[in-house]
């Protein structure tokens, strides 16, 4: 079970299909990890190069991590056990953190489809919901479930009055794929 999300997962429910640039600095690699669940930090990755256990490349003093190189690192932290407290949660409730994302992402179209996307802010936000976290049981893998919160509802009402007519910059749907 992978509690850190993968790069396609993250790709989709965190970038929203809009790839991020590679390379990187060792300062935006390590953002992309604490995103997907690594307790990561810029000294961190720099320990990390000097085991030898990323090989980013260097130009001049600073490295540039390709995707690559921060996949590498996310095992790293990974096998460590160097997690956000968000991914210790979900090795906690035997939830994979790329199921709960997708999860995440189907109730939030769910919302848009019910109030209109421009009501919907972005990115998707669990604050809105209360989670159903069900663990893993009789050889099946952990679930989770979304239910709208009842004073989430009458904002969302609000705001699906407010911008009635207005057409969101993104789809939930189908957000802008492009590939890193």
């Amino acid at each position: 079970m992978s509690v850190i999300l993968s790069r396609e997962a993250y790709f989709e429910f965190r970038c929203f299909g809009m790839g991020d640039d590679y390379p990187k600095s060792t300062e935006q690699a390590s953002n992309e990890l604490r995103t997907r669940g690594c307790d990561s930090s810029v000294p961190a990755l720099n320990y990390l190069i000097k085991q030898g256990r990323a090989k980013p490349n260097r130009n001049g003093r600073n490295y540039e991590w390709s995707a690559d190189d921060i996949d590498q690192a996310a095992r790293v932290f990974e096998e460590q056990g160097a997690l956000t407290p968000q991914a210790n949660a979900f090795l906690w409730l035997g939830i994979h953190a790329d199921v709960y994302y997708k999860t995440l992402h189907e109730a939030w179209i769910k919302l848009g489809e019910e109030f209109g996307e421009t009501a919907v802010p972005l990115p998707p936000t669990s604050d809105y919901f209360v989670c159903h976290f069900h663990p893993p049981r009789m050889g099946l893998s952990g679930t989770v479930e979304f239910t709208l919160c009842d004073d989430s509802r009458e904002q969302l009402k609000q705001s699906s009055i407010a911008y009635r007519g207005v057409k969101p910059l993104i789809s939930l749907k189908n957000p802008i794929r492009r590939q890193p």
